[in-house]
């Protein structure tokens, strides 16, 4: 008996819930003109705008990205001078291209080349990122100096005395 009892709640709640829903899509109020091509239920929920922000700190994500691609571009540079260390200077390849019949020899060790693009890739990431990370730590700091800036002033003048905060 419980569980008869329930369901008729449950299905009377989802008749009254549809009826509200239809009386709100409709254009004068009246349920039998709302649109029912598309379920009210999905236009109630998925059809209203969300206005959900989060107040983020002037410069903040300047600072956050900046030193991520200052890292990032270290580990690059750094990465890029251990494999051209680790290079051959004597590197000799001999190779047959069979197309000409002929020997080719190669001289330049493709580890000397591949440093070289790090340290330089490297360097183009690191650059940008210091100056997004001072940038926005500028802002930053300029922001956080304002809010710190609270005061109590007293003063007297020709109209009388007076007490001001600012914050």
């Amino acid at each position: 008996m419980k569980k008869v009892i329930t369901l008729l709640f449950l299905l009377s709640a989802g008749v009254s819930l549809k009826a509200q829903t239809l009386a709100r899509y409709a254009p004068s109020g009246n349920p039998d003109q709302a649109q029912t091509s598309v379920s009210p239920l999905y236009r109630q929920v998925y059809s209203a705008p969300m206005h959900i922000t989060k107040f983020v700190i002037p410069g903040e994500k300047k600072k956050k990205i900046g030193s991520t691609m200052t890292v990032l571009g270290g580990a690059l540079i750094v990465g890029g001078i251990a494999v051209y260390a680790s290079s051959d200077p004597n590197y000799e390849r001999t190779t047959y291209n069979s197309t000409t019949g002929a020997y080719e020899t190669q001289t330049i060790d493709p580890k000397r080349v591949l440093g070289v693009f790090m340290m330089v890739a490297g360097t183009g990431v690191a650059v940008p990122g210091v100056l997004l990370w001072t940038k926005g730590a500028r802002q930053y700091n300029r922001y956080m100096a304002e809010q710190g800036q609270t005061s109590l002033r007293f003063g007297i003048g020709n109209h009388g005395a007076g007490l001001a905060y600012s914050f």
